[in-house]
This record gives C-alpha cells, sequence and structure tokens, in this order.
C-alpha cells in the first residue's frame, strides 16, 4: 500500500471540502440570508391583508373634513406594532365602547386620555375608529410600515413629511425612527435651510427624532448669519447652547 502523491493530494482536496462546509462563518451567513428572505415574505404576506382587508376588525376614519379618508385594518396587527393602538384597542377600552343600555344601541365615546382625542365605536362587531389629527396622506405610509416593515417615503412636500413624522411618533411605532429621519434630512435640504428654526422646535418636541435635532444644532452653531428673531432665541433647548 502506498501514500504517493495522489493520495495526499486527494485528502487535502477532501479536507479542503470539509473545512468549507463546516466554516461557522459560512454557515452563519447563510441563516442570515434564510432570515432575511423569510421577513421578506412575511411582509410581503401581511402586505396582502392591508391590500385585501378579508376579515378585518377595525374600521378607521382618519383626517379631518373635507379631507377624510377610511382605512379597513386588524387590531392583533395595530396593537402588535403600535403602543397606542395596543392601549386604545384594549380589551377594556372596547368593552367600554360596548357596554350599551341594554337596548342593543350602538355606544359611542369620545376618548382623550392617549394625549390626542379619539373617538371610537362598535358597528356589527367592527370598532370604528375617527381620529381628526393625523392626515390621510401620512397614515397611509404609516399603515404599510405597520403592515409590512418598511415603504418607500415619496411624493411628500416637506410640511407632509413634518405630518408623517408627528403621527409616527404618535402612534409608538418604533425601528424607523432613523431611516424617516436620514430620509427627510436627505430630500428636503432646501426646505430644512429656509426652516432650520422651526424644525429644531419640531424635533425638540420628540425624544426619538434626535438625528434631526442633532443636525439643526450643528447648523445653528455652524451659520452664525442666521437672523434670530426674539421668539426664536427663547424656544430654542437651552442645554444645547
Amino acid at each position: 500500500f502506498s501514500s504517493g502523491p495522489n493520495l495526499k493530494t486527494n485528502m487535502a482536496e477532501t479536507n479542503s471540502v470539509t473545512s468549507t462546509t463546516t466554516d461557522p462563518r459560512s454557515l452563519e451567513l447563510n441563516k442570515e440570508d434564510l432570515v432575511i428572505k423569510s421577513l421578506y415574505k412575511l411582509s410581503e404576506n401581511l402586505i396582502t391583508f392591508l391590500n385585501k382587508p378579508e376579515g378585518y376588525d377595525v374600521k378607521l376614519e382618519i383626517g379631518k373634513a373635507p379631507d377624510v379618508e377610511e382605512f379597513y385594518a386588524h387590531s392583533a396587527i395595530l396593537r402588535a406594532r403600535s403602543t397606542y393602538f395596543h392601549n386604545a384597542l384594549s380589551k377594556e377600552m372596547i368593552n367600554k365602547t360596548t357596554e350599551g343600555d341594554g337596548s342593543g344601541s350602538t355606544v359611542s365615546y369620545i376618548y382623550t386620555a392617549l394625549s390626542k382625542t379619539f373617538f371610537m365605536s362598535t358597528e356589527d362587531n367592527v370598532v370604528i375608529f375617527k381620529k381628526e389629527n393625523i392626515t390621510p396622506k401620512a397614515f397611509k405610509f404609516l399603515l404599510t410600515i405597520i403592515y409590512g416593515g418598511f415603504t418607500k417615503i415619496d411624493g411628500l412636500t416637506s410640511l407632509e413629511y413634518l405630518d408623517l413624522l408627528e403621527a409616527y411618533g404618535e402612534l409608538g411605532i418604533q425601528g424607523f425612527d432613523e431611516y424617516l429621519q436620514q430620509s427627510f434630512l436627505e430630500n428636503h435640504g432646501e426646505w430644512i435651510r429656509d426652516n432650520l428654526l422651526l424644525l429644531e422646535r419640531f424635533s425638540s418636541k420628540h425624544e426619538a427624532f434626535r438625528d434631526i435635532r442633532n443636525f439643526c444644532y450643528d447648523q445653528l452653531c455652524q451659520n452664525s448669519d442666521i437672523v434670530f428673531k426674539p421668539s426664536d432665541v427663547t424656544t430654542i433647548n437651552k442645554d444645547k447652547i
């Protein structure tokens, strides 16, 4: 029996293949790819429920007349993805709405406990949820984020984008703070330069928007030619000056 060059070569090749197939880094990359693909498919599946809302149990009437739009959604998804809806659509809140007076009539309530007023009633086991302080245009983007986990933000003016950020903060949707802020900073530069103080005041109201807030502070420090009005000086966060 001989262990000549050919045998040694074959053994080396075998060891090389074994090493490659058992490389932990390779397995980890494959695992990450599978997770990403799985999450992408999950996102696609959930979006179908948004586009064709079979089995919905919440009808949302969003906006203030004449700009009002209806959306149909599922309370389980809304509550899982939004801290605001987690509280607003809790059993306790819905039970208050459906207690009734024994006559079988629909009972309606106006709630103010969650910082912004909303109106809720029930009809045929569907919760009717009315909210005037969010625009339909902003809510459409946010509902897509709630269901699908991601959406491209386009077609919004700078003020409409601020409406979107305001609603995002109020509804307590998490995980997209950085993306939404960076998208705004990258695509609305001219408006930001002309309205830096307004934007600073806006971002100071929301702890989650620290990227925008820090950007404003940096710009205010670097641009000494910005003209301050007395009201502007008193509204800037003094801790950051």
